[in-house]
């Protein structure tokens, strides 16, 4: 094998396996919980009594959340508590 198409193979394998390998990590994204005990069975509840919008309708309650401010600061990211219920 002539060196140009061995840097082909490998340019190309490796540009292969990156890709595969970050879809593969955007795909299976869940939220880290960071959040102690008394958050997550109060995130818990209150997505218990709305279980059916949240089956119907997810994106409007994601929606709902952002605008009654029930979000939570996870890392650098924020997250309302519709998205906890999804993970």
């Amino acid at each position: 094998m002539k060196r140009r198409k061995f840097i082909a193979y490998l340019s190309s394998g490796t540009f292969i396996f990156t890709t595969y390998y970050l879809l593969s990590i955007l795909k299976n994204k869940k939220i880290s919980f960071d959040i102690n005990d008394e958050q997550r069975k109060f995130i818990r509840t209150y997505n218990k009594s709305r279980l059916n919008s949240l089956k119907n309708n997810f994106f409007s309650e994601v929606k709902k959340d952002l605008l009654n401010n029930k979000t939570l600061w996870v890392g650098k990211n924020i997250y309302t508590y519709a998205e906890f219920y999804k993970n």
